[in-house]
């Protein structure tokens, strides 16, 4: 990567970032997500997020994801890839935590980097805890 592509993707990532913060994404309090077989609150996993820096991860790095998901499509069609992505580590690979339609979308649309923010397992435990006092 040269510099101008280097400042270009840095230019990108922080204009990804502010629109995030803009828009105040939610899915509802009945949403929720499993991970190694744990129950979380996707709305959790957002408000936990918001001070995660958003980074770009290659589409193709989650792709193999789809083999193993059904997206509705109408989610799908509307949603919005300037939204980051959560997502985790489960062993080696990284899984989506909310995001999915948003991954599909990329996918079928061709595009080559999503926003992405990457919770940490301190960010599952913190998570876990508000999704049990709720």
């Amino acid at each position: 990567m040269n510099k101008l592509d280097e400042v270009i993707d840095n230019i990108i990532v922080a204009v990804l970032e502010e629109a995030a913060k803009s828009k105040e994404y939610k899915e509802g309090p009945s949403s929720t997500f499993t991970h190694n077989k744990v129950r979380y609150s996707v709305d959790s996993a957002i408000e936990r997020s918001k001070d995660i820096p958003t980074k770009k991860v290659a589409v193709s790095k989650l792709k193999w994801l789809m083999k193993y998901a059904k997206p509705n499509e109408n989610r799908k069609r509307k949603a919005d890839t300037s939204v980051p992505v959560l997502l985790a580590h489960h062993g080696e690979k990284l899984v989506v935590v909310d995001g999915l339609h948003r991954l599909a979308k990329a996918i079928e649309d061709g595009e080559k980097y999503l926003p992405t923010k990457l919770l940490t397992d301190d960010d599952l435990k913190a998570i876990k805890r508000a999704t049990k006092s709720k």
